[in-house]
């Protein structure tokens, strides 16, 4: 059968690049749906993983999908979550919705009989903004490679990370707050349940991310609910908070509970303080969606990532990995040389972003750097480079396979050239795809070191080990003599770099975990 589909002209939508060749028809656990294929590349967007998290479901873990009769038609994107689009990230013509729980997959194994294994991409932008279908996110040039790639839609914004002391008590004892994490998990277990149907091997799942999505890699990692649903792991520019993570209903060093963002918003959309638990949470659920995106506005932006909650992320990340309390499956992670590529539009004072150790020992740690320059090598260090360190250095202490990079290649199509491979810089070279929302052309050039980048995640994906082939060799990563490679003009085995500075930034951790806890 053969279908003609007519691509939407939105800049950055999967469906405005997808040319429609024939129909292919599968069956999941909700029904039946249709998706198509092309070159030799089956592609199902759309499909739900879980049931409507709006109304009475919002701030409750996602209900299961809710069947449907005949053929769901899977050929174009689904609804994208809730988000004050501030920077375009989900496209022009994204269509916005609560119920917006769904994936996309691409597969070249749907019926071959093969089993490949599976790669799913959690996206970045910073909890707030963001879609699975994005085009940037397209999975043909990997699935070609003999894996099945996975992407997802999670609840952002405050729709994923909430609380408010009413809901506090209402849920004492149930995961809380880290609603985003929950759709996370959600989807990994649809995957478990669903992705045979389609090619994949259920028992090879590698979770991979980057910036947000990145940081949810490294939060599953050690969230308990999410045990043996994933085999391999791959954060990219994931940065976490190592000592110093948010929680619910207490302060912890300059992070204020969760729950004074949401009493502020409570009093600001009105709602009756002097109600009973019942009442203000029933209240909130009611508001309309865009009441909240009316408040975003008002922001100045930066991430609205998860919290200790006790029951879903029990402790601190840094100090569950130093306790060996994550989950142990081989690893990859690294970060790009120009993270501090996110502060480039802002103006920011020195005191601005050193906020857990004073100016003084931070020139003492980058002599030469005027103060800018400081703040913006400081953010890098501390929220990036350091925290995926310290990471890296905590799993392979468990004796599972781990691996660092250091990515320093700048697209030669890119319309902005910082010093330096900018935060997100890399997605394109793992996808192979131009991403027009960041403005990054991929020239010839480009794909040719792409290959190179695919090559290694797909290895690891396949097996735990990025190493094959002529490619030059990842070193794995030995506490004694720490090393990594450099993804760059030149890809290399390197020394760990920054080895005086990040033994300052691990100090600063282990004071902020506390001495011998």
């Amino acid at each position: 059968m053969k279908t003609l589909l007519v691509p939407c002209a939105a800049l950055g939508m999967l469906s405005a690049a997808m040319a429609a060749d024939t129909t292919v028809t599968l069956a999941t656990e909700g029904g039946t749906i249709q998706g198509l294929t092309r070159d030799g590349v089956a592609i199902f967007m759309g499909v739900p993983y879980a049931g409507s998290p709006a109304a009475d479901n919002r701030w409750r873990p996602a209900p299961p999908v809710e069947p449907w009769e005949g053929v769901r038609d899977a050929t174009k994107r689904g609804p994208v979550c809730m988000q004050e689009n501030r920077y375009g990230a989900a496209g022009p013509d994204a269509v916005y919705s609560e119920d917006c729980l769904n994936l996309n997959i691409w597969t070249t194994a749907f019926d071959s009989g093969e089993r490949h294994p599976v790669m799913v991409w959690i996206h970045g932008g910073s909890y707030r903004w963001g879609a699975g279908s994005q085009v940037a996110f397209d999975g043909s040039a990997l699935a070609k490679k003999g894996v099945v790639v996975v992407t997802i839609n999670y609840r952002l914004d405050r729709f994923g990370v909430f609380a408010h002391p009413a809901l506090s008590r209402l849920d004492e004892g149930k995961p809380r707050a880290n609603y985003n994490l929950l759709d996370q998990v959600a989807a990994l277990e649809w995957v478990q349940r669903n992705i045979a149907a389609f090619g994949g091997n259920p028992d090879s799942v590698t979770i991979f991310g980057q910036s947000a999505g990145g940081g949810s890699v490294n939060y599953l990692l050690v969230a308990p609910a999410a045990e043996g649903l994933f085999h391999r792991a791959i954060s990219m520019s994931g940065g976490v908070r190592i000592g110093d993570m948010r929680h619910i209903s207490e302060r912890r060093g300059f992070e204020p509970p969760l729950e004074e963002d949401g009493l502020a918003f409570a009093a600001w959309a009105g709602i009756d303080t002097a109600a009973s638990d019942d009442d203000i949470v029933a209240e909130l659920r009611a508001l309309p969606a865009e009441k909240f995106l009316e408040y975003s506005k008002q922001e100045a932006g930066g991430a609205l990532g998860p919290v200790v909650d006790g029951v879903f992320i029990p402790e601190p990340i840094g100090r569950l990995f130093r306790d060996g309390r994550q989950h142990t499956v081989p690893y990859l992670a690294g970060a790009t040389n120009y993270e501090q590529s996110l502060l480039d539009y802002f103006d920011l004072e020195v005191e601005d972003i050193i906020r857990d150790a004073t100016v003084d020992e931070a020139r003492a740690a980058y002599p030469g750097l005027d103060d800018k320059t400081l703040a913006k090598t400081w953010f890098r260090d501390t929220l990036f480079v350091a925290p995926t360190q310290y990471l890296v250095a905590a799993m392979s202490r468990t004796g599972a396979p781990t691996y660092l990079y250091h990515f320093t290649l700048v697209a030669e199509g890119s319309r902005v050239r910082p010093p330096g491979a900018r935060h997100g810089g890399d997605v394109p070279f793992v996808f192979a795809v131009s991403d027009p929302v960041v403005g990054i052309e991929l020239t010839d050039a480009d794909r040719a070191k792409s290959e190179i980048v695919q090559n290694y995640f797909v290895r690891f994906a396949k097996s735990g080990d990025p190493n094959g082939g002529d490619a030059p060799e990842w070193p794995r990563y030995d506490l004694a003599a720490p090393a990594l490679l450099e993804l760059g003009e030149e890809v290399a085995r390197r020394d760990s770099p920054f080895a005086e500075v990040m033994a300052l930034h691990f100090a600063r951790f282990a004071r902020q975990m506390g001495e011998g806890r």
